[in-house]
């Protein structure tokens, strides 16, 4: 695949297990949502700004444990997030 269509894939697969965490679906222990880390990870470089983007760091300090300001999956993302945070130095 692309880097295009890795960023793509990624983005949807985003979308699909934050539909699932709102529908109160389990994953957090699966084969899929662990293939999807492994995969995220293999490819930091594509998929850092989507990491950040759905951490859903960019908002005030102060509301970054308030639902409201986060989208569900944020809390399970940001420790990506913090594992790579240098990658953003770089770009």
């Amino acid at each position: 695949m692309s880097a295009d269509e890795k960023f793509t894939l990624m983005a949807m697969l985003f979308q699909s297990f934050w539909d699932a965490l709102d529908e109160g679906k389990a994953f957090l222990n699966s084969a899929s949502w662990k293939h999807f880390l492994d995969l995220l990870e293999q490819d930091i470089q594509i998929h850092i700004y989507l990491v950040w983007y759905w951490s859903s760091v960019d908002m005030p300090e102060a509301d970054l444990e308030n639902p409201d300001y986060m989208f569900s999956i944020s809390p399970l993302i940001r420790p990506v997030l913090l594992r790579h945070q240098g990658k953003f130095a770089r770009h």
